[in-house]
């Protein structure tokens, strides 16, 4: 949950695509645990004095769902709802790669023949330090909120047997000493890995490196055993 408070008036509160689950349940079993969530955050909300909460749910957009949440006293807005993408997973590694756009693969073959290397976060100090100091700098330049430092930090250190807070970062070249020229965060959350953050400098536009971030982050969730890689 996302809070902004305002003196005075109060909590304003956003929950973006949950609540999330973490394991494997058939349809009927997820929008029920979903519902029942969404009761007991809202009960907390009044209890906080949150004044108003806006959820965009993952749910499907059907008669039961609607008059489900509208008992909840929640009501639509008039605007475009949130989209996303999921790659399946389970397809083999070419027809993974044969699925995606025809000048995104010719980026990533760009990137890798450009000599761009990556590396899984071994989450030293040094590294955790350089994410939060260039995606702030990102943030600043870009003009957006995104996440806070103090959720990023939460997310990093929850354990579980279905999660993983992954990071790969980017080199020009295979020395990694190097500073790295971009990052990518991927989330493992039961089958699912979503894409949470994507970072570049001058230097990894220049050769591609978010193409070959998202491509080895894609790979690596694979191997872990996840079904679908979420792209937002």
């Amino acid at each position: 949950v996302l809070l902004k408070t305002l003196p005075l008036i109060g909590g304003i509160a956003r929950i973006n695509r949950g609540p999330l689950l973490i394991g494997e349940y058939n349809e009927v079993e997820e929008i029920g645990y979903k519902l029942t969530s969404l009761k007991l955050i809202l009960s907390e909300a009044r209890r906080r004095k949150w004044w108003a909460v806006l959820v965009a749910p993952e749910l499907p957009d059907v008669t039961e769902v609607r008059n489900a949440l509208f008992s909840l006293g929640l009501k639509p807005v008039n605007r475009p709802s949130w989209g996303s993408g999921l790659i399946n997973l389970q397809n083999t590694e070419e027809d993974i790669l044969m699925g995606l756009d025809g000048k995104w693969r010719n980026c990533l073959r760009k990137g890798i023949r450009l000599g761009v290397a990556t590396n899984l976060s071994g989450f030293s100090n040094n590294e955790i330090e350089w994410l939060n100091r260039t995606y702030k700098a990102f943030q600043s330049n870009k003009g957006f909120s995104g996440l806070s430092e103090k959720l990023l930090k939460n997310l990093l250190v929850q354990r579980g047997r279905s999660w993983h807070f992954n990071i790969l970062f980017a080199f020009e070249n295979d020395d990694k000493l190097d500073e790295p020229i971009g990052a990518i965060v991927a989330i493992k959350h039961g089958d699912t890995a979503t894409y949470l953050i994507g970072i570049t400098n001058e230097m990894g536009r220049k050769l591609q490196a978010n193409y070959v971030l998202l491509w080895k982050a894609i790979l690596d969730s694979k191997d872990r055993g996840c079904k679908w890689f979420d792209i937002g």
